[in-house]
């Protein structure tokens, strides 16, 4: 599984998720959106790993842990990028300020990568290599279709964009 492609998804999908709302909404959406696709994704994996008792809640506990640093990581690396998209837009960032943020959010990357290794690794340790493996293909599939529905959304949002001119 690509852990970049899996980042650059997820940061797509919470940055649409930000696109149209407050900063302060957007943080919220954000956090309820993460908070509904890893239960989907937690459920799914204990269901298709058949995993039960304290197996279970070690995984489980170990998945909402480190999605929960994720979850923070990504929303620091989102303040970012809306702050840098600002001043940008203003005009009021030197190249050294702006080198400056690029290194943080490449910084805050980086760390959302050691993450998902992080959690691969303590799978690692708790469960076989053949769940180890299911559990990656799961993630990778839960993800194909986040972005299938992202595609349809894009495409209702701009056929509606297109429309709206012709409501007066």
């Amino acid at each position: 599984m690509n852990k970049k492609y899996f980042l650059g998804l997820w940061t797509f999908v919470l940055w649409l998720a930000l696109s149209s709302l407050s900063p302060l909404e957007a943080t919220h959406r954000v956090a309820e959106l993460q908070k509904k696709l890893n239960t989907i994704l937690h459920k799914k994996v204990v269901k298709e790993l058949h995993l039960e008792g304290e197996k279970k809640e070690h995984v489980l506990k170990l998945m909402q842990e480190l999605d929960t640093k994720k979850v923070v990581a990504i929303d620091q690396l989102l303040h970012l990028r809306e702050e840098l998209s600002q001043k940008e837009k203003d005009k009021s960032i030197s190249e050294v300020d702006l080198a400056k943020m690029i290194e943080k959010m490449d910084s805050i990357k980086q760390n959302i990568r050691s993450i998902e290794q992080e959690k691969v690794d303590s799978l690692k340790k708790i469960l076989t290599e053949e769940q180890v493996a299911k559990y990656i293909v799961i993630e990778h599939r839960v993800a194909e279709k986040i972005k299938a529905a992202v595609r349809r959304r894009l495409k209702e949002n701009l056929k509606e964009t297109k429309e709206e001119p012709h409501h007066h």
